[in-house]
């Protein structure tokens, strides 16, 4: 990773820090904006990497976690538009594609609600509707989509699900404690080989026995 590649991206995750809160119409603290601000900066400097959140209960990680989804959805099409031949941000000319998971579906749901949420309200479909963004996001099942192309998916990291055949650019992986050791590496993580996408790990303490 150059310093001049670096210094190319930082000033566009700024913006995407500054559109966030325009976009959900809420003022994250300082601790979540340094977790939006680590997930920008690996999905636009394309670093392929595997970033791990720990906070306890009620720390704020699910609402940092979905404002930044709704936020790439958004934003990230826009940017690869400006920079179409740029080599990492090409790849979201079409959208992004966010898988959200968990060891069950309806902890999958938190986060992924949220993200509905937040696009959904009336603050944002008033911020979407600025000719300049011109988005609109709909749900079909466990999908949300947008018109630029953007995904994001819910999807269970349960061990006995058949959860294969997906490719994201951003994989979010809540309570991971609890997940399946093997379903995650099997399965979850190469949907993002094919694209170097950012594999973010989220949980809270947890007892093991050694």
């Amino acid at each position: 990773m150059t310093t001049t590649r670096t210094q190319f991206i930082q000033p566009l995750v700024d913006r995407c820090l500054l559109v966030l809160p325009e976009l959900v119409g809420i003022n994250l603290y300082t601790y979540q904006m340094e977790m939006a601000d680590r997930i920008f900066f690996s999905l636009l400097i394309g670093d392929a990497e595997e970033i791990t959140i720990e906070a306890t209960r009620q720390g704020g990680k699910s609402e940092a976690l979905a404002d930044c989804t709704a936020t790439a959805m958004v934003i990230l099409p826009k940017l690869a538009f400006i920079y179409p031949h740029d080599p990492v941000m090409k790849k979201f000319l079409s959208g992004i594609e966010i898988g959200i998971f968990a060891p069950i579906d309806e902890q999958a749901d938190t986060i992924f609600g949220r993200v509905e949420d937040r696009l959904t309200s009336p603050h944002a479909k008033t911020f979407m509707s600025d000719p300049e963004i011109n988005e609109e996001a709909h749900k079909s099942g466990n999908e949300l989509t947008m018109r630029n192309g953007s995904v994001c998916r819910r999807q269970t990291a349960h061990a006995k699900a058949k959860i294969e055949s997906k490719t994201y650019h951003l994989i979010i992986l809540d309570e991971a404690q609890d997940a399946d050791s093997t379903k995650v590496r099997k399965s979850i993580h190469p949907m993002a080989v094919a694209t170097a996408g950012s594999i973010i790990k989220v949980g809270k303490p947890a007892p093991y026995k050694s």
